[in-house]
């Protein structure tokens, strides 16, 4: 899980962005391959912590972390509409 740190920054930045009343939701727009949150070698299914502390993994950025684009609509080729 090389990315996890990428993908976990991504989701806090993006916590910190609305939960500070900076932007409205609709206004990010995400780009993350969403992998590493079911990468069979997660700890925690489905979760991304930051900033873990001892022996707590810290704050799941992962629940209500709204993705724009995941998976295959991520990509390193440019595609015009």
């Amino acid at each position: 899980m090389e990315n996890y740190r990428h993908h976990a920054d991504v989701a806090h930045t993006y916590h910190r962005l609305t939960n500070d009343g900076h932007m409205e939701p609709e206004n990010i727009v995400s780009f993350q391959y969403n992998d590493v949150p079911t990468d069979p070698e997660n700890p925690y299914p489905g979760k991304l912590f930051n900033a873990p502390s001892g022996a707590k993994p810290g704050i799941d950025v992962n629940q209500g972390f709204n993705k724009s684009y995941t998976g295959a609509e991520v990509t390193k080729v440019w595609r015009p509409h």
